[in-house]
């Protein structure tokens, strides 16, 4: 699914807007998804620098992407304490052994999109973040009662995409097994 699709789709639950102001609140939207929701990672090795404290900077900022924060960060699958004082740098209170890997949270640039796997697997979230926004706007289709339904589904979009993220990003549920008391 594209970004023009997903503008389609919104624009026809509220035909007065213009196009642009949708996409806007579309990319909006996707922004905070992406910033709360956890819903775009990319993992990658960092070199850490000498110094007190010892740190690192996180060199995942691109054209169309910025870090958020920190979700993991390992050596050799050892979990490491780290302080993140800024979205893009690291400090350590112990220099380690190796290079540390991080699993990072970024989300798209203003004026940039989720990758299109991304889009369509929340194009339901998206859209009703979008919509809760629209609906709330002083124009000729606002709708309080319509924006409190849309803002509703988008929080629990939020919901679902920060379980998913602490629960590793897997295909299957997690299962417990109950104890056998004898």
């Amino acid at each position: 699914m594209t970004l023009d699709e997903l503008v389609t789709r919104v624009s026809r639950d509220v035909p007065e807007a213009p196009l642009l102001l949708v996409k806007e609140s579309l990319q909006r939207a996707q922004r905070q998804l992406a910033e709360d929701g956890n819903v775009w990672t990319e993992r990658q090795s960092i070199a850490v620098t000498d110094g007190d404290p010892p740190f690192s900077e996180i060199i995942a900022q691109t054209a169309d992407s910025e870090p958020v924060r920190v979700m993991q960060l390992s050596v050799d699958g050892s979990p490491i304490e780290f302080l993140q004082t800024e979205p893009g740098r690291l400090e350590f209170k112990r220099l380690p052994q190796s290079d540390p890997e991080v699993l990072l949270a970024i989300r798209p640039t203003t004026g940039t999109n989720l990758p299109e796997d991304l889009l369509a697997y929340w194009q339901d979230g998206l859209r009703h973040g979008a919509l809760s926004e629209l609906f709330m706007l002083p124009q000729s289709w606002q709708n309080p009662a319509l924006h409190e339904y849309h803002q509703a589904r988008f929080r629990d979009s939020l919901a679902r995409a920060r379980m998913i993220a602490r629960g590793g990003y897997q295909s299957r549920g997690s299962r417990v097994r109950p104890r056998s008391f004898l």
